[in-house]
């Protein structure tokens, strides 16, 4: 998925971090950027995605809350990326319930 990113910049060391350890990039970008940069709520919201598609859902929807929260206070209610994060929950409660 961050291929891409890894490819086409200076960070390609952190690749194998990424792959090993998601939460270590998490970690890393709020060390180097803080909590409220997009860049790290992005990195909250991918490590919530991958907890999800490992059927760690409660760890995810915790995590997707405070990306949401987040979200709304840097980038405001109304931000795709904000109603992104909203619907990307909303999603994991209609599967995770409709499985019960």
């Amino acid at each position: 998925m961050l291929d891409w990113y890894f490819a086409a910049s200076e960070t390609a060391p952190l690749r194998e971090l990424h792959l090993t350890q998601p939460k270590g990039i998490l970690e890393l970008r709020k060390d180097v950027l803080g909590e409220r940069h997009p860049d790290a709520i992005l990195a909250m919201a991918n490590l919530a995605s991958t907890w999800w598609q490992q059927g760690q859902s409660d760890k995810a929807e915790q995590l997707l809350g405070q990306v949401i929260e987040l979200r709304k206070s840097v980038l405001g209610n109304k931000h795709l990326d904000t109603v992104n994060a909203i619907e990307y929950l909303a999603y994991i409660r209609q599967r995770r319930f409709s499985r019960n």
